[in-house]
């Protein structure tokens, strides 16, 4: 019997690189006085003349506190007011920030008036590799990331260079983890490229960011929606590095580096890496500029982040992503006593 859920499909999103912030509106089909823009506060001053063209804005501070749950009404207020006389049917939503403006944005796109047109403009590597990608949008609740969302994918995400070159020398490390990440799960030519690129940070993240987005979407739109397991893969680093960041405060991308080593050492030590294809996927990570970095942290600890993780399969149990080789997975219920034995091995645990 074939349900009615199994037939839903998401169109994966138009991705455009761009050279000029301003071939935003005419590349994305956006008519600037139909749209509200949502955007990262720290572009107004680099971005000004780019921003005051589209005549309802709405600037918002980054971070995780920006998707809280708790605070969410109250934007929605604002934002309401701020979009009145702008016809639902025609109205478009542009985000122009990080992950945590894009997963805000989203979300309110996707519930606001039942769902209105949604652009992406990422102003951070990591975003422009993962994030703005796929469809997710989320909103954290009591501190705990990513609780309540929805599957909405962009119409348009327009990649522009300028934007992310804009961006620190802290934000170009921390997308190396995905572009990792993305790396040793889809394997191909693009990797064998990117293992022997002599391009380092912006130059390499611009050259391998088409190939990094277009295997994660070829991914997505296998299981749009999550209904299949197919898309869990994309999961890999983050039970251990959603981990890392709750208990650090450490960046999403430093963290699923971390988490990232965490699984190539937990793939090694169970026999499904080969040691040549552990040291082949340590040395793409070192190429990236990546090095592991364990911290001991209270086994009790790690218990209750991995409990709160919305991955977790069933009582006790969370499915973790192994390598089996570059470009192989694996997905596997491992319990929860399991992952924070390991985790004392490792040297992440006490």
């Amino acid at each position: 019997m074939v349900r009615w859920w199994d037939q839903i499909e998401t169109v994966a999103s138009q991705n455009v690189y761009l050279s000029k912030l301003a071939q935003v509106s005419s590349r994305s089909r956006t008519n600037p006085k139909l749209a509200i823009l949502i955007y990262d506060s720290v572009l107004e001053k680099k971005f000004a003349a780019e921003i005051a063209t589209f005549p309802h804005r709405f600037a918002v501070h980054s971070g995780e506190k920006l998707k809280s749950i708790e605070s969410f009404a109250a934007f929605c207020e604002r934002l309401n007011k701020a979009s009145l006389d702008l016809p639902a049917r025609q109205m478009t939503v542009v985000a122009m920030g990080g992950g945590s403006v894009g997963d805000f944005a989203g979300f309110f796109a996707s519930v606001y008036k039942r769902g209105v047109r949604l652009v992406h403009v990422p102003s951070t590597w990591l975003a422009a590799i993962d994030s703005a990608h796929g469809g997710k949008t989320a909103l954290n609740v009591a501190g705990v990331k990513n609780q309540i969302g929805t599957f909405y994918p962009a119409d348009t995400v327009c990649l522009v260079k300028p934007l992310l070159d804009s961006s620190g020398d802290d934000r170009v490390v921390d997308a190396m983890g995905e572009l990792a990440k993305i790396a040793l799960i889809a394997g191909g030519a693009w990797v064998h490229r990117l293992e022997t690129s002599r391009l380092e940070g912006r130059a390499l993240l611009w050259k391998f960011l088409k190939p990094a987005v277009d295997s994660k979407l070829r991914i997505v739109q296998k299981d749009p929606n999550e209904l299949k397991g197919l898309r869990q893969v994309l999961n890999l680093g983050h039970t251990m590095g959603h981990v890392i960041e709750a208990l650090s405060g450490s960046s999403h991308g430093s963290a699923v580096a971390q988490g990232t080593f965490f699984a190539l050492e937990y793939s090694r030590s169970t026999g499904r890496l080969s040691a040549a294809a552990f040291d082949r996927a340590m040395a793409l990570m070192g190429h990236l500029g990546l090095a592991p970095a364990p911290r001991a942290f209270a086994s009790k600890k790690i218990r209750e982040a991995l409990l709160a993780d919305k991955k977790r399969s069933s009582v006790g149990r969370v499915t973790f992503i192994f390598l089996k080789g570059i470009g192989r997975t694996e997905r596997v219920e491992v319990s929860i006593d399991a992952l924070v034995l390991e985790a004392r091995r490792q040297g992440w645990a006490r």
